[in-house]
């Protein structure tokens, strides 16, 4: 998604952890999957509203004591998965991160290309946009039958990612932690779809 990653290597891996969890079991329409990206970014919106953001320093903190621990794998994972919970789930950063990564996964799933993504970076300009405004937009963008699912993808992971890097949010430092939780999860997260 930047110059430290491959962005196709993110998408396979997103699509990877999510077929493992069962979110692939069942064909399912884009509209499916573009819905789910809509309910992530008005996740972030309640979150961004109601101020809730990650504890990255205090996540940070603890997280650094257990590497220093010679913890266990079993141990050191539980460890992460408590800590993350405790400091990052249902920030507003956490949901920019299910944000990216049901994009991702929905481009695995499609086998599309997302390699123009670094292209675009720094290019949408989202700063001059509210969050609520971005994702109106982006609203508007889904809406538009005419545009392929690829434009429609690279044009909300590029303004997610612009958005993030404008409001100095490492956004793949997060896309990274919340897909290691991920892979952690239960099948299918116990929910049902």
């Amino acid at each position: 998604m930047t110059n430290n990653i491959n962005p196709n290597e993110l998408r396979d891996r997103a699509y990877k952890c999510a077929k493992a969890h069962g979110w692939h079991d069942t064909e399912l329409s884009d509209e499916h999957f573009l819905w789910l990206i809509i309910t992530e970014l008005a996740e972030a919106t309640n979150a961004h509203r109601c101020n809730k953001r990650a504890k990255t320093k205090d996540y940070n903190n603890k997280m650094n004591y257990y590497d220093t621990q010679n913890l266990e794998p079993d141990v050191y994972n539980y460890a992460f998965k408590n800590q993350y919970s405790f400091f990052i789930k249902d920030s507003f950063e956490d949901e920019l991160a299910d944000t990216c990564i049901r994009l991702l996964d929905l481009a695995g799933l499609r086998n599309l290309d997302l390699s123009y993504i670094n292209n675009m970076i720094g290019q949408m300009k989202t700063v001059t946009d509210t969050w609520t405004e971005f994702c109106l937009k982006t609203a508007f963008m889904l809406s538009h039958e005419d545009q392929p699912l690829q434009a429609k993808i690279l044009y909300i992971l590029g303004g997610t990612i612009d958005y993030s890097m404008q409001n100095n949010i490492d956004i793949l430092w997060y896309v990274e932690r919340k897909m290691k939780y991920n892979k952690l999860r239960p099948y299918k997260h116990d929910k049902l779809y």
